[in-house]
């Protein structure tokens, strides 16, 4: 969710248009009772930079930040924020191809439901 909003995609010819979070005004999903580990991921950093692309927030910066700011967290805590990491990183890397759907809307069924209001309109 948001690697997609933090991407600047690219258009077919690699020019950079606009960040797709600066226009967004689409519902997000809500991410439950474990929302609290989003915010602890953004803290940490949702990603580290390995030369041009994102990688996964290592175990050594988890601790880290856990020293920082005094939250000690759980082990299972501590794993579901590397495992976001890992998908916003694969999920950044994806994003930049301007027609990547968000990822919390299913795509095919996004196409289906423009098909058929295409098609109801053809039919008026």
């Amino acid at each position: 969710m948001l690697a997609w909003l933090h991407v600047t995609p690219r258009d077919k010819k690699g020019k950079l248009l606009r960040a797709r979070a600066e226009g967004y005004k689409g519902k997000q999903p809500d991410p439950g009772p474990l929302g609290y580990l989003l915010e602890y991921l953004k803290e940490v950093g949702p990603a580290m930079v390995n030369g041009n692309f994102p990688a996964p927030v290592s175990w050594q910066e988890i601790q880290a930040w856990q020293e920082l700011t005094g939250i000690n967290l759980d082990a299972f805590e501590a794993q579901i924020i590397r495992e976001l990491s890992c998908v916003y990183a694969e999920q950044y890397v994806k994003s930049e191809k301007i027609e990547c759907p968000p990822p919390w809307v299913d795509a095919q069924a996004d196409k289906t439901a423009i098909s058929e209001r295409v098609k109801r309109l053809f039919r008026s």
